[in-house]
């Protein structure tokens, strides 16, 4: 099975309940390549981009309000473009315009490691994991010493729709370690409204963007998760 298919299965699951190609945009912001994920980071070639791209959606669609669904680091690319402002976390601060919260309506994050990784703590050699923009946990509770991105991207306050959901696994076998980093889930960020966590229902990373379509529509239109907002399988 190729579990690098992007969005596909929710775009199938969007169309089937009604939904035409004209009111769903999609877009990868990097190589696409998941042999290169360790050399990803919160880059502002990244960040612009993605901004760039949303701001022209919204100009071609002449919409009021937008709903984003984001998944892995998509999601903690994704909060910030529409929190907009100053990046500092950067070899040199760039500014992304104002913040676009008010016209979301309902912002998704998918197994988004908000809070940083792990295995950032003992592989720091690798990019993604760096201090500066990428995924580094810190070295104490607290946490002490994150990457200053995430720092910056969680100290935040502006929220980034209406509705604010994650939806993450305790079993996903790319973040691991039962998604904890020094006490929390690190997929679920201050100004998350509901959660859902699977814990022996989904493992894999990809399989749980594919196999929450529903969750992911329900959330859309109704605000709601279409089943209780914590489930066990235990």
């Amino acid at each position: 099975m190729d579990l690098f298919t992007g969005f596909s299965k929710s775009i199938e699951y969007f169309l089937s309940k009604g939904y035409s190609k004209s009111e769903m945009y999609i877009t990868t912001w990097g190589p696409g390549d998941k042999t290169k994920a360790s050399d990803q980071t919160h880059s502002k070639e990244y960040l612009t981009y993605l901004r760039a791209f949303t701001e022209a959606v919204l100009k071609y669609t002449g919409a009021s309000k937008f709903n984003v669904i984001s998944h892995s680091m998509g999601v903690t690319l994704g909060r910030r473009v529409i929190k907009g402002g100053v990046v500092n976390a950067a070899s040199q601060p760039f500014n992304l315009g104002p913040s676009l919260a008010n016209m979301v309506d309902t912002y998704i994050g998918i197994a988004g490691a908000t809070w940083g990784l792990v295995t950032c703590y003992t592989l720091p050699m690798y990019a993604t994991c760096n201090s500066l923009n990428g995924f580094y946990p810190g070295y104490a509770v607290g946490p002490m010493g994150m990457s200053k991105y995430l720092q910056e991207l969680n100290d935040n306050q502006i929220k980034e729709g209406d509705h604010v959901f994650s939806i993450f696994s305790t079993q996903d076998d790319l973040i691991g370690f039962g998604d904890i980093v020094w006490g929390r889930y690190t997929s679920v960020w201050p100004t998350v409204d509901a959660q859902k966590t699977y814990n022996f229902d989904i493992k894999c990373h990809m399989m749980l963007r594919d196999q929450t379509a529903n969750d992911q529509y329900n959330l859309i239109t109704q605000h709601k998760f279409s089943s209780p907002t914590f489930l066990s399988a235990e």
